[in-house]
């Protein structure tokens, strides 16, 4: 095999490779061995057909596996000799491919730059503290109580309005369908304004009472999951049998015990403690945010321009709702990402760092915990396809490094509010996505809005 160095500088390599044809043929007769093996060829005893007859019907599935095995084999060895690091898959790109004639390729790698790593002790970065107020605890119970309304039955002669709800029987008649299962229901509960039904159908139940028959006019949608009723004209014979009033639950330990929790005590308690999970996530974003920041200041280098335009391909895809700065601040936050991955994964190879099974294991148990009534599904998942538990990894072994940079840095704690802490966290970009950096300030507001029951 001939190898020839096109090219090299710090960030890129390039060699013409030509295999010669006999080293792929030898490679045929074995892929030929492989295969008669277990061939059942008419004439012959199965395995004992001769290598000219197995050559005669497999030959061209047979050297185009030996090819590629010969092409694949002859990258590795040239990265491997070379000791290089692909920042990401080698292009490979075919000069002559033929049967019976040498192969050449030429190979482009772009390769990982090498990093003298600083000594963490050198680095310095704030822990914000926030301790959850009584305020906090109190919105999130008032909110939790606005969520879990009584309904009460409302006088005969009381007309339904938004926000009530009604019992009611329903038909419904589709426009060159007629009357379909599916489209009838008995003693259903219906909250005006949920937008639970077809959209225009609850609307036409305001202002009904308790024995009223309504009927309601409405129009399925043109991208309705069943095609027979998409864009469908549809009338809906409605008998109302009672209209419910809603009103906030007392808090107590009724209440309490409706959740799942021994008290109102046990409920504040459960408040807090979930409150403060949200904080102290928040607050370790701040402190990595200081340290990705000195990693990147004291860590200047060329980064492959390959990995840049796929961080920034995704950067531009995630950021395209999203007025997160012009197109050369993308990039610069793309270069910026690359960078900080590069120092980090230096980092972590250099400390020996690495991700266990356990650890494997409770990450695929955390994500499947994000889809709640669907867990034991996301993590059956996980178990039968490997790839999906293998794409953890990247993120385990990152947070592994970070603490592992925390442990020897020097930390100073400092107390601030919470509106302090997100002030900070949506100040500048942070290693985080773009489009993140805004969601994880504002995802405290947004679990405070979220049952407590768990």
């Amino acid at each position: 095999m001939k190898i020839q160095e096109l090219k090299s500088t710090e960030l890129k390599k390039e060699y013409k490779i030509s295999i010669p044809v006999k080293d792929v043929d030898e490679k045929v007769t074995q892929r030929l061995n492989v295969i008669g093996a277990g061939a059942t060829i008419q004439g012959f005893r199965k395995g004992k057909a001769p290598i000219a007859v197995l050559k005669q019907q497999y030959g061209q599935r047979a050297w185009a596996e030996a090819a590629e095995q010969a092409v694949q084999e002859a990258a590795d060895k040239v990265i491997n000799d070379n000791k290089l690091k692909p920042a990401m898959q080698p292009q490979i790109e075919v000069e002559t491919f033929e049967q019976g004639k040498d192969i050449d390729i030429k190979l482009s790698i772009e390769v990982t730059p090498k990093v003298n790593i600083m000594e963490f002790g050198k680095i310095a970065v704030t822990n914000r503290k926030v301790k959850v107020s009584d305020a906090d605890i109190n919105e999130t119970l008032e909110n939790i109580r606005n969520q879990q309304k009584d309904l009460i039955d409302a006088p005969k002669t009381a007309k339904a309005k938004l926000g009530d709800t009604v019992i009611i029987d329903f038909e419904g008649d589709a426009e060159g369908v007629g009357k379909l299962a599916g489209m009838k229901g008995e003693g259903a509960s219906l909250t005006l304004g949920a937008n639970q039904f077809i959209p225009g159908f609850e609307e036409q139940l305001v202002g009904a009472k308790a024995g009223d028959d309504v009927t309601v006019n409405v129009t399925f949608p043109k991208d309705y999951h069943s095609a027979e009723l998409a864009g469908k004209k549809t009338v809906f014979e409605t008998k109302v049998h009672a209209v419910k009033h809603s009103k906030p639950a007392e808090l107590n330990d009724e209440f309490a015990k409706k959740l799942g929790l021994d008290s109102l005590k046990a409920l504040k308690d459960h408040v807090e403690k979930d409150i403060q999970v949200e904080l102290d996530r928040l607050s370790r974003l701040a402190t990595k945010r200081d340290m990705l920041d000195v990693l990147d200041t004291n860590h200047v280098f060329d980064v492959p321009q390959g990995l840049v335009d796929l961080e920034y391909a995704e950067i531009k895809k995630q950021a395209q709702n999203e007025d997160d700065g012009s197109e050369e601040e993308l990039k610069a936050i793309a270069e910026r990402r690359v960078r900080l991955g590069i120092v980090l994964t230096e980092a972590g190879e250099k400390h020996a760092v690495d991700v266990t099974q356990e650890e494997l294991r409770a990450a695929a148990i955390a994500e499947a915990r994000k889809y709640p009534g669907q867990e034991e599904k996301i993590f059956e998942m996980f178990n039968k396809q490997p790839e999906m538990l293998s794409r953890l990894r990247a993120p385990v072994f990152e947070e592994k490094v970070v603490d592992l940079i925390l442990e020897k840095a020097k930390v100073t704690e400092k107390v601030v509010t919470r509106d302090e802490l997100i002030a900070y966290l949506e100040e500048a970009d942070t290693y985080a996505k773009p489009s993140s950096k805004k969601a994880a300030a504002k995802k405290l507001a947004t679990k405070k809005k979220a049952d407590a029951k768990k």
